[in-house]
Formats: C-alpha cells, structure tokens, sequence
C-alpha cells in the first residue's frame, strides 16, 4: 500500500438494513457494512458484522454492542499502518427510516413524533400520519441526547457511547429510499397509475406513457442500469428506475399528460434533485431548498393535505444533509444495496446460512488484493478501441484511416449506435457521432458527425432547462464536419421528442475541478469542486508534500477537518470535468496578467448577452393540437392557491459557457440579461421572507396562477384578491382594486405585472398590521377581564377575597391529578366557589406556548399525572380495555376555555383533537419513564 494516497484520518460510512432471503420464508440477514470514503480503495464495502434470523432482533443493542466496542476503540486510538499513525473516524450513519428507527430508538415513520430533524408533530388523517404544517423547529444533537421531546424517543441507543457521535446530524436522509421509492413512487404508483380520481389518469394516457417508455429502450445509453418499463409494471419498479424516471424520462413522457400545473410542479422536483444530485451544481443548493419547500406547499393544494407524508415533509430537510455532507450520491444506499444483493446471491440453500456467507467471504477474500486507485486511466483523457479493420466507415476531406469503432472516457463511453454516439462539444454544439478517425493536419484523433442546428429549452418553468444542459434538440444538419476527439466535453442522453430529441447531460451526477487563484499567495491551481466553499475559499491539505498534494487533486479526495482553508477567486468560467483540461487551463492562466484575458472575453460576453434580442419559441405545426389540449386542461385546476416558484438569487448565477450561435434563441437568467421571463421586484423576495430564520420555514400561500391569467388576457376582479387575502377590510379591498384597474394592460403589460405584485405586497403588509392590531385588541380586552374581575373582588368582603384565593391555591397545588378521588374532590371545590372556574381558566392560559397544540400538552401535563391518563380516553370506550371519558370531566371543560383564552382562532375540535393524541400516547410516555 502507498502511504501517499492515504490520508491522514480515514472517514467510513456504517449502512445497516434488513435483507429478506427468501420469499417462502421470513428469514433474513441484518449485515452491517463499513464503506471507505476517503480513500479510493478496490472494492471500497465490506461487512463487519452480520445477524441472521427469522424476525428482526429484539434488541439493536445486543447486536452493535460489539461494532461499538471495536468503533470505541478505532475513534480513540486510530491504527497503524506501516508505522504511520492515522485517525479513524465514522462520519455518517445510512438507515433507511425502519431501520432507523429500530436502531436509533425513536418512533417510526407511522409515529406522530417521527421526524428526525424537526420535532413538528404529526396528525393523524385518512388512515395515515401527516405533516400538513410547514412551521418546525430544527432537532438538534443536544436536545436529542437530553431527549427533550420525549414523545420522540422510545429508548436509548447503543451509538451514543461513540465519542462524537451526533444523533441528528451524522444521520442523513437516504434520497434513495426518500426520493426514489418514497416520493416518485407515491406519485407514479399510488396517485397517477392506480390511485383513485380525480388525480388518477385515464387508462389511455397511461397506456400512451408506456409506448413511450417502451420507444425509449432504442435510446438508452450504457451507463443506465436498467432500462425502462411500462407503467403497468410501475409497482414492481426498482429505485434506478424511478430515478431514471424523475430525472430523464419522466419529464418527457408527462409533459403532454399531466395538467401543466401538475406539470411544473413535478418538474420542481426534477430541477431540485439534479441540483442536490450534483456537485457542479452546488452553488444552486439554497434554491434547490427553496423548490422543495414550493414543492411540499404546492402539494397540500394541488392534492390534499393526506400527501405531505413522513416522506414528503423530509424533502424540508434533506438540502440540510446536502450542506452537511455533500451532494446526495455521497450519502446514498445505493452502493449498499448493491452490495446486499451479492451477499444475496452467497445463500444457496436455507440451512446454515451465516456459515455459507462467512466461507464465501473468506474464499474472496483470499484470493482478493485491494488495491489503492491512484487514477492514472483517468488521467488519460480517451482511449480508442476496436479499431475498423474494414475501413468501411465515413471519411471527409481532411481525415484519413485508422478507424474505430469505440471511445473510453474517464466516467463514460461512446459509440456508433444511436444510444451512445450523442455528445457535446467544448464550443457548445451537439453532435451526432459517426465515425471516429483520424486527421492528418491536426495530427489529432478527430470525430466525423452532423451537429444539431436547433437547441431550445425543453421546459422554462422553475428555470430554464439549459441551465443544467438539457435541450430539445431538431433540424440535424445535413453536411458532415469533423472536431478534434479532446473537445468532447460530456456524453448527452437522447431520447425522442416530437419529431427532435430532448437531450440529458450525464454529467448530472459527475464532479469535476476549477482553476482558482490563491489571493494571498497569487498563484493558480487546479482545485477539486468538493474542495470550494462558497466560491471564495476553498479546502488546502496542511503539511503535505506536492506528490501528495498532487495526488489527492487528481483523486478529488474528501477534505478532513484539519485542512485549512484558503482565499481564492474562480478563473474558470464553469466546471472542468477533465483532469488534463484542468491542468492546462491552469498553465496558461499562471503567466496571464492577473487574468485580464479571461476579464475581457467575459465582458465582452455580457455585453454582446445584454444585447440580445429574445427570440419567439419555435413550436411544430404537428404539435399544436396537443400543445393546446394540454393547455386546456390547465382549467380544471384554475381554483388551486399555489405559491409562485422561487428565483435563482442574481449573485449565484453560474458563468455562462461561450455560445458559438446554436443556442443563441436561449434566454439566460442572469443579471445582465433583460429577457428573462421572471418578474424581479426589488426587496420582493425579502418581503416575503422576513419573518423566517434557519429554524423555521414559514407558510406563505400565494397565488401562482395570477401571473398566469395575465398573459391570458384575463381581468384582475374582485375574487382573485379575497383568494390571496380574505382577512382584508372592505375599504382596503376595494382602494387595492381601484388602484389596480387604473392600469391598462394592453397599453404595457409589464408594468402591468409590477403593479400586481406591488399591491400583493402592500395586501400582506396590511395583513401583518391587522394582526397586530389585533393582538392588541385582544390584550385590551384581557385587561378589561382583569379589571371587572378586580372589581368583583374588591366589592367582596376581605374574607371572602382570602378564601377565594386560598381555595385557587389549594387546587392549583393539587395538580396533577393522580386519582380519581383528587378529580372529585377537585371538582366539588370548584363548584363550592363560583369564581374559582374562571380564575382556574386564567392560570391555566398563562402556562403559555408557540400554538394551541403546544398550550394544550402543557396544560395537561399540569393538571393530569400519565398514570391517571392512561385510564382515559377523549370520548371513552368500553369493552375490552375500557377507557373512562375525559371530555365528561370539568378538566376537559378547563382545558378547553383555557386554549380559547389564548388563541381564539382555535376551534374546540381542534383543541379536543389534540387532548385525545396526548392521551393516546400516555403509556409510551409512561414506559420511557420507567425505562
């Protein structure tokens, strides 16, 4: 092993997960699998323990008791290779959320406290657990450790003896089980395909989506694991498939189906998952977290709150993870699931079947070396194969024979067939490959193909789609051109679409580098992406020698908490997914002068970009016919209330490529570039935004389709204000309106829409103060109680003043009721003095909290011990497990005025609802009492 490729602290990942064996029994293996990330080692995953058994274990404790001991050890001491001293670290831990639940003892997905990172609490509807709030308040390591929200934790995990360990933070959110099967199955499976109406599709549209799919399986490059399916074969899709779905295929296929609404809104989830998916995208993740949180809210309006499930409430935090660790294929359970399915394939038969796994093991392992992968083949930028031996193929003038058939990239392959021979080049056009040769003049291996001549964007809303390189691409041209081999920049993904292609990057998931110039130091070199922060600074490894340093650039390597950090700029315009490209740029931006080069040619792009003239889409005669019926459909949901979608910040606009012409009818949002279809306010965003922090995520429900009927020529009434605003006064409703229809839209409909999001704002501004005068209302009002309820007390005698307070106090110090004889007792005192209920009610509403539901859990946490509210129900049942009735007590009655006191928005349904889940889960809260 060389020590140079190792670093100085080796950081694994721990997966744990079930795996059923066999499907006529319940027997199934429980491995736990050690991944090495941080050292590019052959194979990276290994098990270092494995639980066989018919059920699942009892314990979770007794299982890793031994993984922590040796973990224990390893964190501590580190090991020793080759008499070099190297750290050990577990950065995360993969669970799926059973899983998780089992291990970290906490409630599982169906439980009302089950979400990990937030302590929202779920409400039970339509037969499930639903999160349909938007407000939560982060967990956090500490709060998880002192169990804070003990309705969350049903006991305490092994794991926490792990020094460093962090509960919440080191267990991110799997997007394989989250996104994948949770997320796009629910919509493809359970909604769409064989869900109930209205949202289902007619059997001739799904049937029209899966020819489709079907059609694709021509077009389906090498690097895809599977290729697609039909939709009625959708239940027994594997997670690859519902990926390929959501990010390449699904957006074809639904684009003529689904309402144009719908549409947008599972287009948000694509955008945001290629975003978070990659880590050439990285700058984009805070609006990734934005389309996630429009994409949660747009759902509970266009579906119904019953859909903001466990898994689709995580999508609020799973961006969290992104920042944390990185993009998502950092902390996937695909490469261990991968990895299960081998252990799988080792059982051959049902009887002794840890002994056939640990045999099987050995023998690879005896015959296996692992092997440190120092990336030579990849700093290789081709390498060509399966030359032409016929010298049958296509030659232009300027190439000449030898010929081949096949060229190996670093990360991808191409070839003459129709699914691999898709490409695009350093100058920006997309080629069609068909024949590689070679040429004389340029003494290079060159490309010999036809390149598109048309390139739009194939969808406009959230963002342009080629912001992340894909295109609907037509109008092949005719005449054949060749280009060096080294200006193949990526491989494109192309699958029919009207009588074009829409093409896919597959560097959607790839990393890369930048060439960056060190401030302090100015000098230039080539950094990894993993390596920036933010654009301005980035990762340096401390005390490393230039071989060592060199190779942990080459191999990308995960920076360690001991690596210090550096003031660059960016030089390069875009990622660099070439190593030798990298290198070069760097080269020859070392002897420029501070760069002026590369500041002049991108001036100069943004001018000549400011100057462009938007172009009208060009739309197929053949396809205006469908165009129109999916338009149509857009009617039927003309009564959601959706939030508009969020906008790229102007500030983290990646630099733009240089455009030799194809896509020049492609309107860029950038800051410079007036042909964007976004409307900018200034300070719009902020306002919207302003009472949000890091913890929370505020609920703002706005109307998207007010945008949308503008350009629809249709008028601005009445109606579509109280739907944005139903708390606004008359008179303010109708200066608003009166100031808006002094605008006409035929004459500038631009200041149009300014004028209609100004007076939005200045709507919400109105609201936030008529809730405040509110406010006040309601604390003059509570002084007015207090001062009749003073005079009350002052037209008493002294006696009767001191007794009724003595007897306030000896009921309040009698809670919480653990009896019922103390609920008797309690309640003839009340009844004996006839203030005392309404002085009660007073002091229980001064126990305070953020919502009734909060007030409410306070309250009987006060007044009712949990051994006594294990014997009652809300309503009460009788048979076997009787339960008493609590809402037949005068508690119920307390508790009840009490919440309406505070928050009187509150209906007494909603107070009684959240009394009865409180008692519900009293025997849990009494078993982790005891326990």
């Amino acid at each position: 092993i060389d020590l140079i490729n190792i670093p100085n602290i080796i950081e694994v990942s721990i997966n744990i997960d079930g795996l059923p064996l066999f499907k006529s029994s319940s027997s199934q293996l429980y491995p736990i699998l050690c991944i090495v990330n941080n050292v590019k080692i052959q194979p990276n995953i290994f098990p270092i323990g494995i639980y066989h058994g018919s059920e699942k274990p009892n314990d979770f404790n007794d299982l890793l008791s031994d993984f922590v001991d040796e973990s224990l050890k390893l964190t501590t001491d580190g090991l020793v290779i080759k008499n070099k001293h190297i750290k050990f670290k577990i950065t995360m831990f993969l669970f799926d959320a059973v899983a998780k639940a089992s291990i970290l003892f906490i409630k599982g997905h169906s439980g009302y406290s089950s979400c990990t990172k937030c302590s929202q609490e779920g409400e039970y509807s339509c037969g499930r657990i639903c999160f349909p709030d938007l407000n939560f308040t982060k967990r956090t390591d500490l709060d998880f450790l002192s169990k804070i929200d003990s309705d969350h934790h049903t006991g305490t995990s092994i794991l926490e003896k792990i020094p460093g360990f962090r509960p919440v933070t080191d267990v991110p959110l799997d997007y394989m089980h989250l996104i994948c099967l949770g997320v796009v199955k629910k919509f493809v499976v359970n909604t769409w395909c064989f869900g109930r109406p209205p949202h289902k599709l007619a059997v001739r549209e799904i049937n029209i989506m899966s020819d489709t799919l079907i059609s694709f399986t021509k077009f389906v490059p090498v690097e895809f694991a599977r290729v697609p399916r039909s939709l009625k074969e959708s239940k027994r899709w594997k997670a690859t498939e519902f990926r390929q779905f959501l990010l390449y295929t699904g957006p074809i296929v639904l684009k003529r189906i689904l309402h144009n609404i719908k549409y947008d809104h599972f287009i948000s989830l694509h955008v945001a998952s290629i975003i978070l998916l990659s880590e050439k995208y990285q700058l984009y993740t805070d609006y990734a977290e934005e389309l996630l949180t429009h994409f949660v809210l747009s759902t509970k309006h266009l579906y119904s709150p019953e859909f903001l499930t466990h898994n689709i409430h995580n999508l609020l935090h799973i961006a969290s993870d992104v920042k944390e660790f990185g993009n998502m294929n950092l902390f996937s359970n695909f490469p261990a699931e991968n990895y299960l399915q081998k252990l799988k394939k080792l059982v051959r038969k049902s009887n002794h079947v840890l002994p056939q796994v640990i045999r099987r093991l050995s023998e690879e392992n005896a015959q296996q070396t692992y092997l440190i992968n120092d990336n030579e083949e990849t700093l290789k930028s081709y390498k060509l194969e399966k030359e032409n031996t016929n010298n049958d193929g296509i030659l232009i003038p300027g190439t000449d024979n030898p010929q081949f058939k096949m060229a190996i990239f670093s990360n991808f392959k191409l070839t003459l067939n129709k699914k691999n021979s898709c490409c695009k080049l350093l100058c920006n056009s997309i080629v069609e490959i068909y024949n590689f040769a070679f040429s004389p003049s340029l003494n290079k291996n060159v490309i010999i193909g036809k390149k598109y001549n048309v390139a739009v964007d194939f969808y406009e809303k959230p963002c342009k789609s080629s912001l992340f390189g894909i295109y609907y691409v037509d109008n092949l041209n005719n005449e054949f051109t060749y280009w060096p081999i080294t200006d193949i920049c990526y491989k494109l993904a192309r699958f029919p679409y009207k009588s074009g292609f829409v093409v896919f990057p597959l560097h959607i998931i790839m990393s890369g580098w930048y060439v960056a110039q060190f401030i302090e130091e100015n000098t230039v070199e080539v950094i990894p992406s993993n390596w920036i922060i933010n654009f301005s600074e980035c990762y340096w490894p401390n005390n490393c020698g230039p071989l060592k340093i060199s190779g942990a650039i080459r191999n990308s390597l995960k920076p360690t908490e001991d690596w210090m950090k550096c003031p660059i700029k960016i030089l390069s315009k875009s990622l660099i997914t070439n190593f030798h490209n990298a290198t070069t740029i760097a080269n020859k931006a070392q002897f420029t002068s501070d760069c002026e080069t590369l500041k002049i040619k991108e001036s100069t792009d943004d001018i000549l970009k400011r100057k462009r003239i938007k172009k009208k889409r060009n739309i197929s005669p053949s396809s205006s016919e469908e165009e129109l019926q999916a338009k149509n459909k857009t009617s039927k949901i003309s009564t959601a209330i959706l939030p508009d979608f969020p906008q790229i910040k102007k500030n983290n606009v990646l630099p733009k490529e240089h455009n030799d012409g194809l896509t020049s009818n492609i309107s860029y949002a950038t800051e410079n570039n007036e042909n964007t279809n976004v409307i900018s306010i200034e300070n719009f965003n902020e306002v919207i935004t302003t009472a949000s922090n890091h913890n929370s995520i505020i609920e703002v429900e706005w109307d998207m389709n007010v945008l949308n009927s503008l350009d629809k020529s249709i008028d601005v009434n009445e109606d579509v204000l109280s739907m944005l605003n139903e708390e606004t006064t008359l008179e303010e409703r109708n200066t608003s309106i009166n100031s808006m229809q002094k605008v006409n839209p035929n004459e500038n409909l631009k200041e149009f829409q300014n004028q209609v999001l100004r007076q939005l704002v200045t709507l919400n501004a109105r609201c936030k103060e008529n809730a405040e005068y509110l406010h006040v209302l309601m604390l003059n009002i509570n002084d007015i109680k207090e001062k009749i309820y003073g005079n009350i007390n002052k037209s008493s005698t002294p006696a009767d003043f001191n007794s009724t307070n003595k007897a306030i106090s000896d009921i309040f110090s009698t809670f919480p009721i653990s009896n019922n004889e103390e609920l008797e007792i309690i309640t003839n005192a009340i009844k004996e003095k006839e203030d005392s209920h309404d002085k009660l009610v007073n002091m229980l509403a001064l126990m305070g909290g953020s919502d009734y539901k909060e007030l409410t859990r306070r309250i009987l946490r006060k007044i009712i011990s949990d051994q006594m509210a294990t014997t009652y129900s809300f309503t009460g049942h009788k048979g076997k497990g009787i339960k008493l009735a609590f809402n037949k007590t005068i508690l119920s009655t307390l508790l009840c005025k009490a919440v309406q006191s505070k928050f009187t928005t509150a209906t007494v349904k909603e107070v009684e609802n959240a009394a009865s889940i409180w008692l519900t889960k009293a025997s849990d809260r009494l078993k982790n009492k005891l326990s």
